[in-house]
């Protein structure tokens, strides 16, 4: 039986906390966090707040491809691409990311209209990224070029405009289709912070460790100032990494209730 999170206050309710703007969301989120007992693990952080299972190693990033919310492509911290099961969080590895090693940041997005995957690749001394084609079969990686800057956490919008968290100055920035520093996030950035769209929505969420509280937080963000908005706490002092926000659960996992 799967583990409830009990440090987890955080509820879906969050989501539908600003109203309009938001719209309703009645879908998942996912994420890797450090486990009580050391290790990692693939948690469910709604609904339900649930560990799926044990991890050897931590997730970096993750995304979803062509509407299907079953399987999430991610990227551990070995810069190894994964395939999980997200009703049981069976980690399967694809192949090691051929390129990428010892990254400052790194992120992976699959595009809404093709289903290509990339990744976009900071290191040090993070004054630029790399952007590699990522093909999700067999991990293979090809060269495409490189954004100035220091990003972290690159998303696709539904509409296909990409954004990412520029860590030299803890600003939101468009990189396709132009690239350009839109505003401050308003608070110093973490490692773990990650950026999400739920399927098909225009508001963009930022999932941050926040230094100055001491604990997780869900953000609404301006993609025209990049001014964030507080929505809600996450209770737990652990940073959450990987955020990927998907589609409602299939009816059979809501049968008997939820895992607790």
């Amino acid at each position: 039986m799967n583990r409830v999170l009990p440090a987890f206050v955080f509820s879906v309710a969050s989501l539908v906390a600003v109203g309009a703007r938001a719209g309703t969301f009645d879908g998942t989120g996912y994420a890797s966090v450090t486990g009580p007992q050391g290790g990692f693990e693939y948690v469910r952080l709604f609904p339900g707040d649930v560990v799926l299972s044990q991890m050897d190693h931590g997730l970096l990033t993750g995304a979803f491809a062509n509407g299907d919310y079953a399987t999430e492509y991610a990227i551990d911290d070995t810069y190894t691409l994964v395939r999980i099961d997200t009703a049981i969080g069976l980690v399967t590895p694809v192949g090691a990311l051929a390129g990428i090693s010892d990254a400052s940041h790194v992120s992976l997005a699959i595009a809404p209209d093709t289903g290509l995957a990339f990744a976009l690749v900071a290191q040090s001394p993070c004054t630029s990224s790399v952007l590699y084609a990522v093909d999700l079969v067999t991990g293979a990686t090809t060269l495409i070029g490189a954004a100035d800057g220091c990003m972290q956490s690159m998303v696709y919008a539904p509409d296909g405009t990409v954004y990412a968290l520029d860590r030299g100055n803890d600003n939101l920035a468009m990189l396709y289709p132009d690239a350009t520093d839109i505003g401050s996030i308003g608070f110093p950035l973490d490692d773990s912070d990650t950026l999400a769209f739920a399927p098909g929505s225009s508001s963009l969420w930022l999932f941050a460790f926040n230094p100055d509280i001491g604990t997780n937080a869900l953000y609404a963000v301006d993609v025209s100032t990049g001014t964030t908005t507080l929505i809600g706490l996450m209770g737990t002092s652990t940073p959450i990494t990987a955020v990927v926000l998907g589609g409602p659960l299939p009816d059979a996992i809501f049968a008997g209730g939820f895992d607790g």
